[in-house]
C-alpha cells in the first residue's frame, strides 16, 4: 500500500508506485461534517490537493485529506460495542 499525505504526495507517490492499484481517498464535506470515502481505478482522474499550505484554506468540499492505493480490496467498516474498538474506523484488507 502507499499512503499519502498534503505533505508527501510531491516526493513519494510517483507513477510507478500507484500503477495497476485503486485509489482510497478520503474527504469531509466542510458543511455537513459527513466523512466520504471514495475508491477509483482504471482511468478515473483523481484530483488530489495543492501541497503549497498557502494556498490551503480549512477543509474544503470535495478535498481529500487523506488518501491511499492499494492493489488489494480494502474493506472498512465502524468498530461496535463487541469488540475493543467501539466507535473507531477498521480497515481490512483482503
Amino acid at each position: 500500500m502507499t499512503i499519502g499525505s498534503l505533505e508527501d504526495i510531491a516526493t513519494s507517490d510517483g507513477v510507478e508506485n500507484i500503477v495497476n492499484k485503486s485509489f482510497y481517498g478520503f474527504r469531509v464535506d466542510g458543511q455537513s461534517g459527513k466523512l466520504y470515502l471514495d475508491r477509483l481505478d482504471g482511468d478515473t482522474p483523481v484530483s488530489l490537493p495543492a501541497t503549497n499550505p498557502t494556498t490551503e484554506v480549512g477543509i474544503k468540499n470535495d478535498s481529500y485529506q487523506q488518501w491511499f492505493w492499494s492493489k488489494s480490496l480494502v474493506s472498512l467498516y465502524w468498530g461496535d460495542n463487541a469488540t475493543n474498538f467501539k466507535n473507531r474506523l477498521l480497515m481490512k484488507v483482503l
